[in-house]
Protein backbone atom coordinates (compact mmCIF):
# COMPACT_ATOMS: atom_id res chain seq x y z
CA UNK A 1 0.00 0.00 0.00
CA UNK A 2 2.99 2.32 -0.24
CA UNK A 3 2.41 5.20 -2.64
CA UNK A 4 5.99 6.45 -3.02
CA UNK A 5 6.80 8.75 -5.93
CA UNK A 6 9.31 7.40 -8.48
CA UNK A 7 12.81 8.76 -7.81
CA UNK A 8 13.02 10.37 -11.27
CA UNK A 9 9.86 12.38 -10.57
CA UNK A 10 10.78 13.72 -7.13
CA UNK A 11 11.72 17.08 -8.68
CA UNK A 12 8.01 17.56 -9.52
CA UNK A 13 6.78 17.01 -5.96
CA UNK A 14 5.84 20.66 -5.49
CA UNK A 15 4.37 21.06 -8.96
CA UNK A 16 1.12 19.12 -9.35
CA UNK A 17 0.59 20.15 -12.98
CA UNK A 18 4.03 18.90 -14.03
CA UNK A 19 3.65 15.71 -12.04
CA UNK A 20 0.21 15.08 -13.58
CA UNK A 21 1.81 15.59 -17.01
CA UNK A 22 4.41 12.91 -16.14
CA UNK A 23 1.64 10.52 -15.09
CA UNK A 24 -0.21 11.15 -18.34
CA UNK A 25 2.86 10.75 -20.56
CA UNK A 26 4.06 7.60 -18.80
CA UNK A 27 0.60 5.98 -18.83
CA UNK A 28 0.08 6.93 -22.47
CA UNK A 29 3.50 5.54 -23.42
CA UNK A 30 2.89 2.18 -21.71
CA UNK A 31 -0.55 1.79 -23.24
CA UNK A 32 0.70 2.89 -26.69
CA UNK A 33 3.42 0.24 -26.61
CA UNK A 34 0.88 -2.40 -25.63
CA UNK A 35 -1.40 -1.31 -28.47
CA UNK A 36 1.45 -1.52 -30.99
CA UNK A 37 2.08 -5.07 -29.82
CA UNK A 38 -1.66 -5.80 -30.15
CA UNK A 39 -1.87 -6.29 -26.38
CA UNK A 40 -4.33 -3.55 -25.46
CA UNK A 41 -5.82 -4.40 -22.05
CA UNK A 42 -9.51 -4.89 -21.35
CA UNK A 43 -8.99 -3.27 -17.93
CA UNK A 44 -6.68 -0.51 -16.75
CA UNK A 45 -6.27 -0.07 -13.01
CA UNK A 46 -5.20 3.43 -11.97
CA UNK A 47 -3.00 2.74 -8.96
CA UNK A 48 -2.96 -0.15 -6.53
CA UNK A 49 -4.60 0.03 -3.08
CA UNK A 50 -4.60 3.83 -3.22
CA UNK A 51 -6.29 4.50 0.12
CA UNK A 52 -3.59 7.10 0.74
CA UNK A 53 -2.49 10.07 -1.29
CA UNK A 54 -0.48 8.85 -4.25
CA UNK A 55 3.08 9.74 -5.24
CA UNK A 56 4.39 11.05 -1.95
CA UNK A 57 7.94 10.89 -0.51
CA UNK A 58 8.88 7.68 1.31
CA UNK A 59 8.56 9.38 4.73
CA UNK A 60 5.06 10.74 4.03
CA UNK A 61 2.17 8.60 5.30
CA UNK A 62 -0.21 10.01 2.67
CA UNK A 63 -2.77 11.23 5.21
CA UNK A 64 -4.72 13.38 5.17
CA UNK A 65 -5.22 13.20 1.42
CA UNK A 66 -4.78 16.45 -0.51
CA UNK A 67 -7.71 15.77 -2.83
CA UNK A 68 -6.94 18.59 -5.26
CA UNK A 69 -3.53 17.07 -5.93
CA UNK A 70 -4.70 13.46 -5.72
CA UNK A 71 -7.56 14.04 -8.16
CA UNK A 72 -5.26 15.76 -10.65
CA UNK A 73 -2.89 12.77 -10.66
CA UNK A 74 -5.63 10.14 -10.84
CA UNK A 75 -7.46 12.01 -13.60
CA UNK A 76 -4.22 12.27 -15.60
CA UNK A 77 -3.88 8.48 -15.54
CA UNK A 78 -7.54 8.03 -16.42
CA UNK A 79 -7.28 10.51 -19.31
CA UNK A 80 -4.33 8.61 -20.79
CA UNK A 81 -6.16 5.28 -20.46
CA UNK A 82 -9.27 6.69 -22.12
CA UNK A 83 -7.27 8.23 -25.00
CA UNK A 84 -5.06 5.27 -25.77
CA UNK A 85 -7.75 2.66 -25.26
CA UNK A 86 -10.23 4.54 -27.46
CA UNK A 87 -12.71 4.22 -24.62
CA UNK A 88 -12.64 0.41 -24.84
CA UNK A 89 -10.74 -0.45 -21.67
CA UNK A 90 -12.66 -0.45 -18.40
CA UNK A 91 -11.04 1.82 -15.82
CA UNK A 92 -10.65 0.48 -12.27
CA UNK A 93 -9.92 2.58 -9.19
CA UNK A 94 -8.66 0.21 -6.48
CA UNK A 95 -8.50 0.77 -2.74
CA UNK A 96 -7.55 -1.72 -0.05
CA UNK A 97 -9.98 -0.99 2.77
CA UNK A 98 -13.45 -2.19 1.75
CA UNK A 99 -14.97 -0.85 4.97
CA UNK A 100 -13.75 2.66 4.07
CA UNK A 101 -14.79 2.50 0.41
CA UNK A 102 -17.92 4.64 0.73
CA UNK A 103 -16.03 7.47 2.43
CA UNK A 104 -13.06 7.27 0.03
CA UNK A 105 -15.11 7.22 -3.16
CA UNK A 106 -17.35 10.03 -1.87
CA UNK A 107 -14.27 12.20 -1.33
CA UNK A 108 -12.91 11.20 -4.75
CA UNK A 109 -16.22 12.04 -6.44
CA UNK A 110 -16.37 15.45 -4.74
CA UNK A 111 -12.81 16.10 -5.94
CA UNK A 112 -13.79 15.31 -9.54
CA UNK A 113 -12.60 11.72 -9.91
CA UNK A 114 -15.64 10.34 -11.72
CA UNK A 115 -14.57 9.00 -15.13
CA UNK A 116 -14.00 5.39 -14.19
CA UNK A 117 -16.04 2.21 -14.56
CA UNK A 118 -15.25 -0.09 -11.67
CA UNK A 119 -14.72 0.30 -7.93
CA UNK A 120 -11.94 -2.14 -7.14
CA UNK A 121 -11.52 -3.50 -3.61
CA UNK A 122 -9.07 -5.72 -1.81
CA UNK A 123 -10.63 -8.15 0.63
CA UNK A 124 -8.51 -10.17 3.03
CA UNK A 125 -10.74 -11.43 5.83
CA UNK A 126 -8.12 -11.29 8.57
CA UNK A 127 -7.40 -7.60 7.93
CA UNK A 128 -10.93 -6.42 7.21
CA UNK A 129 -13.48 -5.05 9.64
CA UNK A 130 -16.16 -6.71 7.48
CA UNK A 131 -17.10 -10.36 7.46
CA UNK A 132 -18.04 -11.86 4.10
CA UNK A 133 -21.78 -11.16 4.54
CA UNK A 134 -21.11 -7.52 5.50
CA UNK A 135 -18.83 -7.20 2.49
CA UNK A 136 -21.73 -8.26 0.28
CA UNK A 137 -23.95 -5.58 1.82
CA UNK A 138 -21.21 -3.01 1.33
CA UNK A 139 -20.80 -3.97 -2.34
CA UNK A 140 -24.54 -3.58 -2.96
CA UNK A 141 -24.53 -0.16 -1.27
CA UNK A 142 -21.52 1.00 -3.34
CA UNK A 143 -23.16 -0.13 -6.60
CA UNK A 144 -26.33 1.73 -5.74
CA UNK A 145 -24.70 4.94 -4.54
CA UNK A 146 -22.10 5.33 -7.30
CA UNK A 147 -23.75 3.41 -10.17
CA UNK A 148 -20.45 1.62 -10.80
CA UNK A 149 -19.58 -2.03 -11.00
CA UNK A 150 -17.64 -3.35 -7.99
CA UNK A 151 -14.86 -5.91 -8.33
CA UNK A 152 -12.76 -7.70 -5.72
CA UNK A 153 -9.39 -7.30 -7.38
CA UNK A 154 -7.27 -8.74 -4.56
CA UNK A 155 -8.05 -11.55 -2.15
CA UNK A 156 -6.53 -14.73 -0.81
CA UNK A 157 -7.25 -17.70 1.40
CA UNK A 158 -4.58 -20.35 1.92
CA UNK A 159 -5.13 -23.95 0.84
CA UNK A 160 -2.42 -25.24 3.18
CA UNK A 161 -0.85 -24.26 6.49
CA UNK A 162 2.57 -25.51 5.41
CA UNK A 163 5.24 -22.88 4.73
CA UNK A 164 5.69 -23.10 0.98
CA UNK A 165 7.19 -19.63 0.56
CA UNK A 166 9.01 -16.90 2.45
CA UNK A 167 5.89 -15.20 3.86
CA UNK A 168 5.58 -17.41 6.96
CA UNK A 169 1.84 -18.03 6.68
CA UNK A 170 0.95 -14.35 6.56
CA UNK A 171 -2.69 -15.37 5.92
CA UNK A 172 -2.79 -17.90 8.75
CA UNK A 173 -5.92 -16.47 10.41
CA UNK A 174 -8.72 -18.34 8.66
CA UNK A 175 -12.18 -16.75 8.55
CA UNK A 176 -14.94 -18.45 10.50
CA UNK A 177 -16.58 -21.22 8.52
CA UNK A 178 -13.61 -21.79 6.18
CA UNK A 179 -11.30 -23.79 8.44
CA UNK A 180 -9.12 -25.75 8.05
CA UNK A 181 -6.90 -24.59 5.21
CA UNK A 182 -7.66 -26.88 2.29
CA UNK A 183 -8.18 -26.69 -1.48
CA UNK A 184 -11.90 -27.34 -0.91
CA UNK A 185 -12.31 -24.49 1.60
CA UNK A 186 -10.27 -22.18 -0.61
CA UNK A 187 -12.56 -22.93 -3.57
CA UNK A 188 -15.67 -22.45 -1.40
CA UNK A 189 -14.29 -19.12 -0.16
CA UNK A 190 -13.74 -17.83 -3.69
CA UNK A 191 -17.17 -18.99 -4.87
CA UNK A 192 -18.88 -17.42 -1.83
CA UNK A 193 -16.95 -14.21 -2.39
CA UNK A 194 -18.04 -14.11 -6.03
CA UNK A 195 -21.68 -14.47 -4.99
CA UNK A 196 -21.37 -11.37 -2.77
CA UNK A 197 -20.76 -9.21 -5.82
CA UNK A 198 -23.64 -10.58 -7.88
Amino acid sequence: MQQIIPKAWEKYLGDTDSLAARVYLYSNDVLSRLALAQLSPDYVQIGNEIDREIMVPWDNKGYPINWVRNAALLNAGIKAARKEGNGQAKIIIHIANASNANHWFWAAKNAGVTDFDIIGLSYYAQWSELNIAELGQNIKALKKRYTKDVMIVETALPWTDKWNDQLHNVLAVMPKGYQPASPENQARWLLDLKKRGD
